[in-house]
């Protein structure tokens, strides 16, 4: 269950204000942002493979996971470098098309399962989330660096993530600016729409109770406030981080 451009609209507009108030720090904002939130929104619904990755700026840069995964954007490509990357790889795209009978491979930029767009704000990311959301889709974390940290590390697929998580705080906070990594925002918004973690040796995974439009941006942006992120309260922060991930909020000391 999906909303419509007019639902994603009459949802959206009232809290724009809101988004603009609680980000400060982003100077960029545009009278094309709903429009771009929506095609953020309806890309991220309709990803072609059924899940998406989370993941730092690193994710946008692997050209294996770009190759196989794709981009979801809704404006153009986040960097100029990726943009080049993004047309080889279309070009390599295409020659496997050509080449294998039967069987087609979708350019990489479009309906992929990777954020990267050039007018990336808050309000962009919240819409990427909750297209998944809403499609109940499956949220992948994207992170290269848990087998240097964890991998080697005794114990259950759970405490190798908790111990990866300990070890590297930068996945969750930036400690040279004191403010919330993207990766804690997402975990509350998954969090609050339900979704649980599934974790392994391999991977972490976030599922969906089922698909479901009840998770507005009212609520998204309420569960972001009160769980400490926008006042960059970093204690109470990380202990909702913590619960969602471990259903414990000491599980992570900060």
């Amino acid at each position: 269950m999906t909303w419509n451009i007019v639902g994603f609209t009459y949802e959206l507009w009232p809290q724009v204000q809101r988004y603009h108030d609680e980000n400060g720090w982003v100077t960029w904002w545009t009278q094309e942002d709903i429009w771009n939130c929506w095609r953020m929104y309806k890309t991220a619904s309709a990803s072609s493979l059924g899940f998406l990755l989370l993941g730092d700026t690193k994710i946008r840069k692997d050209e294996s996971l770009l190759m196989n995964f794709g981009t979801t954007t809704a404006h153009n490509i986040q960097e100029e470098a990726e943009r080049k990357t993004l047309e080889r790889l279309a070009k390599e795209r295409n020659d496997l098309s050509r080449n294998t009978q039967n069987i087609k491979y979708p350019a990489p930029k479009g309906p992929g399962s990777i954020l990267s767009d050039d007018k990336w704000t808050p309000m962009l990311n919240d819409s990427f989330m909750l297209g998944g959301i809403h499609s109940g889709a499956e949220f992948h974390l994207a992170e290269e660096l848990f087998f240097s940290i964890a991998g080697t590390v005794g114990g259950t697929s759970e405490e190798k993530w908790k111990y990866f998580f300990q070890n590297n705080k930068a996945s969750l906070w930036d400690v040279t600016h004191n403010i919330p990594r993207v990766f804690a925002r997402e975990c509350v918004g998954l969090k609050t729409a339900g979704y649980k973690p599934f974790f392994s040796d391999h991977s972490l995974i976030f599922r969906s109770p089922g698909p479901s439009k009840g998770l507005t941006f009212e609520k998204y942006l309420t569960a972001i406030s009160t769980s400490g992120l926008t006042a960059n309260d970093k204690t109470l922060a990380i202990q909702n981080v913590a619960e969602f991930l471990f259903n414990d909020q000491s599980y992570l000391k900060y």
